[in-house]
């Protein structure tokens, strides 16, 4: 009995032109320049936002001032208001390097004497206006205590350690560089309800007549409005905090936090050079360029 052998050319050349297909989408034929620059340059804007907003993170961990910076003392927020000191005292300038005009501008480096924590002006509970005053102040007063006081721990948690301490191995600036640009995509969604959570819990427990007020409030809807209120203003103040901040009291340190981490941030700025080559250049050229990269990695490295 004889078996007709039918050939499979046409099953094997479907399967070849496809192979070809998929090598053509994996490496452009010709090199479009144009688009390459384009993202090299948007590469270089992206760096330098992260390296802004990473030195800012390292900052916090390094600067002495967290406790003008973030002030968690009840006597700054409910204590009596000081005199005024002198005209000459109240002007901008330096201070310990730092910009005391910008700082005042945020709100910081001075008393926290204002509204709404200068409504709680006595110990006086109960249902009077008096009363619901002291529960309101000291509730928004002690969030935000809570707030600052969670944020300087996380701040010293990442801070280099004393000297005559082990070394702090969370302190490494080329790891909170990476750290910190994470840390800003989730800080201000976590301090909405770091602030609202607080402010809910402390006007419940509040010794001025709380859950009174809370239980009230609910009925008339302002314990629900301002917890919402003020989650929403820490969680804005946080992310301008992080971002701005550093670059307002203390640029120059900011530029030097940066210096520091120059080399490792030319390395980076390299890796994404090449992944754009090997995005939009030919084969031969992308592949020269990873290669010459590989060398000068291995040469700063062993020698």
């Amino acid at each position: 009995m004889c078996v007709n052998y039918i050939p499979m050319s046409g099953s094997t050349d479907a399967i070849d032109a496809k192979k070809k297909e998929n090598d053509a989408a994996a490496a452009p034929s010709t090199s479009h320049w144009g688009p390459f620059l384009v993202q090299v340059l948007q590469n270089m804007v992206f760096l330098a936002i992260f390296a802004v907003l990473g030195a800012n993170f390292i900052y916090f961990t390094r600067t002495s001032k967290l406790d003008m910076l973030f002030p968690t003392d009840p006597s700054l927020y409910f204590g009596h208001i000081p005199p005024k000191p002198p005209k000459a005292a109240q002007k901008g300038g330096q201070r310990g390097g730092l910009n005391m005009s910008a700082v005042s501008t945020f709100g910081l480096g001075k008393n926290l004497h204002g509204w709404p924590y200068s409504m709680h002006t006595s110990n006086e509970s109960g249902f009077c206006w008096e009363g619901w005053k002291n529960w309101f102040g000291s509730s928004i007063g002690e969030t935000y205590i809570g707030s600052r006081g969670l944020l300087k721990t996380v701040f010293e948690f990442f801070a280099p350690a004393p000297p005559g301490k082990d070394a702090n191995m969370f302190s490494n600036e080329l790891f909170l560089m990476f750290f910190g640009n994470i840390f800003l995509q989730v800080a201000a969604f976590l301090a909405f309800f770091a602030g609202a959570g607080g402010f809910l819990f402390r006007s419940f427990t509040n010794k001025y007549w709380g859950w009174q007020w809370g239980l009230i409030g609910l009925f008339l809807w302002y314990t629900l409005f301002t917890t919402a209120t003020v989650g929403s203003i820490q969680a804005l103040q946080l992310f301008l905090t992080l971002v701005f901040i550093p670059l307002f009291i203390d640029h120059a340190e900011v530029g030097r936090i940066i210096m520091r981490n120059v080399n490792a941030l030319g390395w980076i700025f390299g890796l994404l050079v090449i992944s754009s080559a090997l995005q939009f250049l030919e084969w031969t050229t992308s592949t020269v360029m990873m290669i010459a990269f590989i060398i000068m990695a291995i040469k700063s490295y062993f020698f």
